[in-house]
């Protein structure tokens, strides 16, 4: 089964001594723990307000890797948001780009995201929520960052009824709170941590609704895969879940 991995990085992290690989090497990582394609966003673009400079270096830093998709990074709290957006469209296709709201202060239900979310309709692009990047309780103790909230997802999910979301970095409770009623709402697995937790996590959540997420780096690679080996799933949820479901959300 051919496995499309929804979230990995390329970059920097101030508070860990995470691996350091290029694009090669990080693709050729993801091919060790057996994942064929990720889409890829730039970790350096957490902690610059101005994500434009690591989603240039990330564009060519890819240039060559065929099994790396650039996901890239935008920041709507700022006011050049637009240009940030055109220069990734510009430097190759985009099919889904990536908000981080805790580390650039993002307002769901604000008017900038509003008019990024329409502006990415008309774009035939998909928007993904970073709900977390790294477990809250482990953020380094000068930093104080905390997900965005169920209460503030489901706003900001009912502010665009219908509209396709990737909600990545979940927990198992918030996923299936922030799925229910929402078809158009995808999750990933990054997060999703519990006994038997493909068996458990579909119990909650529709299989054609979840998403293969390694979070490379920031999490270890092999772990992902790792909740498929004995999964008591059908071949079919098998095959949805580790890249079918991604395909079609992000060509839907």
């Amino acid at each position: 089964m051919k496995v499309f991995d929804a979230l990995t990085w390329l970059g920097h992290w101030p508070f860990a001594f995470l691996a350091q690989r290029n694009a090669a090497g990080l693709a050729r990582h993801l091919r060790a723990h057996g994942i064929d394609r990720a889409l890829v966003s730039p970790l350096d673009a957490a902690f610059a307000p101005e994500p434009g400079p690591a989603n240039r270096a990330l564009f060519r830093a890819v240039r060559g890797v065929p099994s790396l998709e650039v996901a890239p990074v935008i920041n709507p709290a700022v006011a050049d948001w637009r240009d940030q957006l055109q220069d990734c469209l510009d430097r190759g296709p985009v099919r889904l780009v990536r908000v981080l709201p805790s580390y650039h202060r993002v307002v769901l239900t604000g008017p900038a995201m509003r008019s990024l979310m329409a502006e990415c309709r008309r774009r035939g692009v998909k928007v993904a929520i970073q709900v977390r990047l790294i477990d809250e309780r482990h953020e380094h103790h000068a930093v104080s960052l905390r997900p965005p909230k169920v209460p503030a997802l489901t706003r900001f999910l009912d502010a665009f009824p219908g509209e396709p979301v990737l909600l990545s970095g979940v927990l198992r409770t918030e996923a299936a709170t922030l799925t229910a009623g929402r078809p158009q709402v995808r999750v990933d697995l990054a997060f999703v941590e519990w006994l038997e937790t493909l068996r458990t996590a579909l119990a909650a959540v529709p299989a054609r609704q979840v998403v293969f997420a390694s979070h490379t780096p920031i999490l270890e690679t092999a772990a992902a895969p790792a909740k498929f080996a004995r999964a008591r799933i059908s071949p079919s949820a098998k095959r949805a879940l580790l890249g079918a479901n991604l395909e079609r959300f992000l060509n839907a």
